[in-house]
């Protein structure tokens, strides 16, 4: 976890290990009031206290607890009853407890009168053996009865344990794993299995995982910047510690693979920092040719981001222009459609008048039809509404925009009008041509009489 959060401080790329978290099984044992400690502790202190109970009481308050199993589910302890253990699921393995002797080992009570009385002993060893006790100092009779419980080996060790990882979080100390080879203690001889095993459950199987996928070797900036410092030009001397180890890297030959630039270190992958190392340690001459190398690949470096620069400056450049280009009309767009919202009840009164024009000249291919003595009388009252229609649309287009909510009411009542009107004279254009046409079949049918009667004289005679 460690070598994870050096990489996220100095924001490395690489590929995330996950580490199975034990928290969960840590506050089972040492959560306040309710882990398995502290309900220890508890059923010590009843009067008739029994391991039988103290199991029943672990099992029932975390039944739902995902790192604590009853002995009958599990397929090696089939034959344990429930109220005589439990078994807790740590990160190695699921390990079955015996609850029979808890209470009795978990009893670490000394007598007050005899520690006492070990605190008065003319002897130095024995006195300091019991320093550390609550009566050091201090009469028995002056100790509050909260003072005077009974003690326990889980206490002990809860508060041993904070000390010890106090003391190691303060020195940053380092470990080395130890691995029991065999169960038969005899030397030189191994059981891979059971190696395996210690491998796995320690979590080195992890950390080799990190080793191998991450950066095992790290170098700061500083650190070889000051190396070769005294060996420099003026003009590399103000170069950036950063900057002169990518020059010297990309100079010696070093694959990028092969390494990572952090904010503050530079990291390498396994095995690769002892060939940077004998790369390092060169004599005089080889060392003055490094120099001359880094100066020249500097430049072209340089060069080459002046390059990258100005191809970038125009396409910018262009990136501006066609956003110009395209805020123009977008611009363009909303204001048409600002102007088509604001004047939408303009448009659509002069699109419905527009129709209406439309159905006042086809009235005039009905009136057609009709005699030219009536046609003057009908197409007088059609050309009248045609010159009302025009005039609404003239105000139409010089009204105030104020008056755009009564434009579609006023334009609704005039049309209706209108078409009452054209209703009532396309009803007298076709009654009046009903009537023509009744004069003109009267008038045959009094022409065909007076035939008839010329005829009937005609035979008389």
């Amino acid at each position: 976890m460690d070598e994870q959060n050096l990489y996220c401080k100095e924001r490395l790329h690489y590929d995330k290990i996950e580490f199975n978290d034990n928290k969960n099984c840590i506050e089972l044992l040492e959560q306040k009031l309710y882990g398995i400690f502290e309900l220890l502790d508890n059923e010590s202190r009843l009067p008739q206290s029994s391991a039988q109970h103290f199991t029943t009481t672990v099992h029932e308050t975390h039944i739902s607890h995902p790192c604590l199993m009853v002995p009958r589910l599990s397929r090696h302890h089939r034959t344990m009853r429930d109220n005589e253990g439990f078994i807790i699921r740590h990160y190695a393995a699921d390990v079955c407890y015996d609850t029979a002797q808890f209470l009795h080992k978990n009893n670490d009570t000394l007598h007050a009168s005899l520690e006492y009385l070990m605190q008065q002993s003319r002897k130095s060893l024995v006195c300091e053996l019991f320093t550390g006790s609550e009566f050091s100092n201090t009469d028995r009779r002056d100790v509050p009865l909260s003072k005077l419980k009974n003690a326990s080996v889980g206490n002990k060790f809860r508060s041993q344990l904070n000390i010890l990882l106090a003391n190691l979080r303060e020195t940053g100390t380092h470990f080395v794993r130890c691995i029991k080879p065999n169960s038969e203690m005899k030397s030189n001889q191994f059981d891979s299995a059971q190696i395996l095993l210690q491998l796995k459950c320690s979590g080195m199987s992890n950390a080799l995982k990190v080793l191998q996928r991450g950066f095992p070797s790290r170098v700061s900036y500083l650190s070889l910047y000051n190396m070769y410092q005294k060996h420099l030009p003026s003009k590399l001397a103000m170069l950036d510690a950063q900057l002169f180890c990518k020059c010297l890297f990309r100079v010696i030959g070093l694959e990028e693979k092969d390494y990572r630039f952090g904010l503050t270190k530079a990291f390498f992958r396994h095995g690769k920092f002892a060939e940077f190392d004998k790369l390092l340690h060169q004599d005089k001459e080889n060392i003055e040719n490094l120099i001359k190398c880094i100066s020249s690949w500097l430049c072209r470096f340089r060069f080459r981001r002046i390059q990258i620069a100005i191809i970038s400056l125009v396409k910018v450049e262009g990136f501006l222009a066609y956003r110009a280009k395209c805020r123009i009309k977008i611009q363009s767009a909303v204001r048409a459609y600002l102007a088509h919202k604001s004047y939408r009840s303009r448009i659509n009164a002069f699109s419905a008048l527009s129709a209406l024009s439309k159905n006042i000249n086809d009235m005039y291919s009905v009136f057609n039809k009709l005699k030219e003595t009536d046609l003057h009388k009908w197409t007088d009252n059609i050309d009248t509404l045609k010159e009302d229609v025009e005039k609404f649309k003239y105000e139409i287009k010089h009204m105030s925009c104020s008056d755009d909510k009564n434009i579609l009411h006023r334009c609704d009542i005039f049309i209706n009008d209108v078409k009452e009107k054209l209703k009532y004279l396309r009803y007298q254009a076709v009654t009046n041509e009903l009537r023509m046409q009744e004069k003109f079949l009267q008038k045959e049918r009094e022409n065909f009489e007076e035939e008839q009667q010329s005829q009937r004289k005609k035979e008389l005679r």
